[in-house]
């Protein structure tokens, strides 16, 4: 008989599975300046597999973040310090292997609050003739470079008026040399509105005394009046001596 053979083609059809991850991000919500940590897992168990963590803020789009594998638990984690005070939204995906298909985490949400500041204020003196300069000074921590502060001051009982709006410098300190309009009683304050990663921050106010201006003795300089003073003091010496001495002698 004749042997009759068959060739013919057997297609194999590999069904992947599904899988899942998850992800999630402790705490959700922080102080900008401060760490959050970035969880999840894949199931079924993926021990060393490479797991992409995406963020996005408002509106804008997904950007890779970090890539992390799996632990022998098929966890994974991401420690990460936020740039900016806003909200984030995070996901998490892998791209499978060869049992099973790749799957994209629903998303988690993590809200960075503005950290807070703190302004100090001082005065270069707390009492000055009229017609003189007081030059006012502070700074702002953590030390920004070109913030705006808005010096205020009254006299007491007054209101509150606007002196001046100046910039930082890099070290966060500020400065300002003022001539106040008249004597009295002033109150000097200053204050930053913040920015987007810090809160703003005003100072107690400071207080500060114009006298009348001391006014010298026409055609007198400095050493003149002094000498001027000590004749005046011996003169008044030798009074008292004399007068002691016919005390003396009246009583004799």
């Amino acid at each position: 008989t004749n042997n009759e053979y068959v060739f013919g083609e057997v297609s194999l059809i590999l069904i992947k599975e599904p899988s899942s991850i998850t992800i999630s991000v402790s705490p959700t919500s922080i102080v900008y300046g401060e760490n959050v940590t970035i969880t999840g897992s894949i199931s079924p168990v993926k021990s060393g597999v490479l797991v992409t963590i995406w963020y996005r803020m408002q509106d804008g789009n997904w950007t890779r973040l970090a890539d992390v594998s799996t632990d022998s638990n098929s966890e994974f984690s991401y420690v990460w310090t936020p740039d900016a005070a806003q909200e984030y939204w995070f996901k998490a995906s892998w791209e499978g292997d060869e049992e099973n298909l790749g799957a994209e985490s629903d998303e988690a949400h993590l809200e960075v609050l503005r950290a807070n500041s703190t302004i100090i204020v001082s005065l270069s003196s707390t009492e000055i003739e009229e017609e003189s300069n007081i030059t006012i000074s502070g700074a702002i921590s953590p030390p920004l470079e070109n913030m705006n502060v808005t010096i205020m001051y009254r006299k007491v009982g007054g209101n509150w008026t606007v002196l001046a709006v100046v910039l930082t410098e890099e070290d966060g300190s500020f400065s300002y040399v003022w001539s106040p309009p008249e004597r009295g009683n002033y109150l000097v304050k200053a204050s930053w509105e913040g920015s987007q990663n810090y809160l703003g921050a005003e100072t107690e106010p400071k207080s500060f005394k114009v006298v009348r201006k001391i006014s010298p003795i026409p055609g007198l300089n400095l050493p003149a009046m002094m000498l001027l003073g000590t004749m005046a003091v011996i003169a008044v010496a030798i009074s008292v001596i004399v007068v002691a001495i016919l005390r003396f002698t009246s009583e004799e």
